[in-house]
């Protein structure tokens, strides 16, 4: 699954607490919000929890990341990526 509620969640400014597996931990980027198991879990919480400074810090970077998911990005990095793909074929530009 790609996380749509997760990039949504950072766009609105929300610290997310994730899973290892999947897509979601490509979104959030940051190694202290990324989780292996439940106990691991429970420690990255906890660490952030018992830090205003970094959780703030983290509010800050999950808006910056947020800002790259939205649909406007989305439409324009698809076109490129079809622009891309048609390079050099015949009857088509660039």
């Amino acid at each position: 699954a790609f996380g749509i509620a997760t990039a949504e969640m950072m766009k609105a400014g929300v610290v997310p607490f994730v899973p290892q597996e999947g897509a979601q931990s490509e979104i959030v980027q940051e190694h202290e919000l990324i989780y292996q198991d439940i106990e691991d879990a429970a420690l990255k919480i906890t660490a952030v929890l018992r830090s205003e400074t970094r959780q703030k810090e983290l509010h800050e970077a999950m808006l910056r990341r947020g800002a790259e998911f939205t649909p406007e990005r989305f439409c324009t990095e698809v076109r490129d990526l079809v622009n891309r793909a048609l390079v050099g074929k015949p009857g088509t530009r660039a």
